[in-house]
């Protein structure tokens, strides 16, 4: 299990590990910018709440990729 918190965000931890399952813990992680998951077999899952703070961007995206895993995780806005 990698965790996002090695990182300094989560889209920097999926970025630097393509094909890999991200677990960010519990806790808050506010972003301003859509998570965008590109790479196969590549996902998010665990306890933590992303709260997307910029009101017309998405929370995630999935781009041209298979096999993608979000799970157990909230999605919110501010």
């Amino acid at each position: 299990m990698l965790s996002a918190v090695s990182y300094p965000s989560i889209q920097a931890a999926l970025d630097a590990n393509s094909g890999r399952m991200i677990y960010p813990p519990s806790g808050d992680y506010l972003i301003t910018r859509k998570i965008v998951l590109n790479k196969d077999r590549t996902g998010r899952f665990g306890p933590g709440r992303i709260i997307q703070q910029t009101a017309d961007e998405p929370v995630i995206e999935i781009e041209n990729a298979s096999s993608i895993v979000v799970r157990d995780l909230t999605l919110t806005r501010a």
